[in-house]
This record gives C-alpha cells, structure tokens and sequence, in this order.
C-alpha cells in the first residue's frame, strides 16, 4: 500500500474560481481509499456543497473536487492524503512501483514538482524517470529515499517514477490485478492453442 500526501498550491488568474480537482488512475491498483482533504489548513468534511470536498470514481479514475465560495486573484493550498492498495507488482526479478504524481491531463503549467518517496528497502537500480513537456528535473537517491524534482511542466505534462526494489522485500505474493491479468493470459493461451487443434483437426 503506498501511503499518499499530495501538496498542491493553485494560483488563481484571470477569473473566478469555484472549485479545483485532482484525479489519480485507479488502473493497475487494487483500489483507492481517499483518507483526508484539507484546503489552507483546514480540513474539508466529504459532500457536494461549497466548503466540502467531493470523491467520486470516473473513467477509472478517483475524481476529488474541492469546492468553496468564489475567490479571484489569490493563492490557495490543497492537501489531500490517499492510500493505494497494490501499487506494486512482481516483474523482472523486483518489487517494482511506477508512479505518475503529477496530474496527466490538466489545462495549466505547473511551476515546479518535488515527489518523495520514502521506501521500505533500498532500490536496487537507478531510478527510472520518463517526463513529457517538462523542462529540467533532477533525482537525489539516498538510503531508502528517493527524490525527484522538476521545473516547467506544460500543459498536460507529467512525470513517470519507476522504483525497482528487491524482490519479496514488499510483495509475498503479486497484488490482486496482476494475480487476474496472468489468468486472463494464461486462458487466452489455452482458448489459442484449443482454436488450433480445432483448426488442424
């Protein structure tokens, strides 16, 4: 389970704001359970109304939307903490964890991003990092911490982080996506294999 705590300050420009979401990708997960939502410091009870934050899945996403009266010109902070359950997977000899922090789609840049990551074991590799529209960007490693950086994320760019960690360091068995993705496999395997006996035959 990776324990999530997002940070993220808005700069409000050019109209009046209403609300503000954030989405995280559900896929390859085995569910996500949004824990706490804050905005300046304070945290918001869960509904629909201005003042609450909303979570609702879409498009196998997790949609959170922050709601508040209307507000021009300022600066806002928003927190929200979240755990996602099977994040890692077994693959290529590892414990391996692939993470986009940054939003995929989102009609504004972001100035800067510092993802941290705070591991049970150490990597056993570099980190592999993979960007789209993103200036600069930077990675510290050390010990069981992970940290990367970056600067002048466009419109619609992110940051991809893949952590490779020892094998069985996390994971005693593959989390349960992958568990039913292999059968998928294996049963696709044996309905090819039973349409080319048929085909020989």
């Amino acid at each position: 389970t990776l324990d999530v705590t997002e940070t993220v300050v808005f700069r409000f420009e050019g109209g009046t704001f209403r609300e503000v979401f954030g989405e995280i990708p559900a896929r390859r997960t085995d569910g996500i359970e949004v824990i706490r939502a804050e905005m300046q410091g304070v945290p918001l009870p869960f509904g629909t109304e201005a003042g609450t934050a909303e979570v609702r899945q879409r498009n196998g996403r997790v949609r959170v939307v922050w709601r508040f009266r209307p507000v021009e010109d300022v600066t806002r902070t928003f927190v929200l903490n979240y755990r996602v359950k099977g994040v890692l997977r077994q693959e290529g000899g590892a414990d391996l964890l692939v993470w986009r922090a940054t939003p995929g789609e989102h009609a504004y840049t972001i100035g800067t991003s510092t993802l941290r990551f705070e591991l049970p074991a150490s990597p056993i590799a570099a980190p592999g990092v993979t960007t789209r529209k993103t200036g600069s960007f930077d990675v510290v490693r050390s010990g069981n911490t992970v940290e990367v950086s970056a600067e002048r994320i466009g419109t619609n760019g992110w940051i991809d982080t893949a952590l490779r960690l020892p094998a069985g360091s996390v994971l005693a068995t593959p989390p349960l996506w992958q568990q039913r993705a292999a059968r998928i496999q294996e049963q696709s395997l044996n309905w090819i294999a039973g349409a080319a006996t048929v085909v020989g035959a």
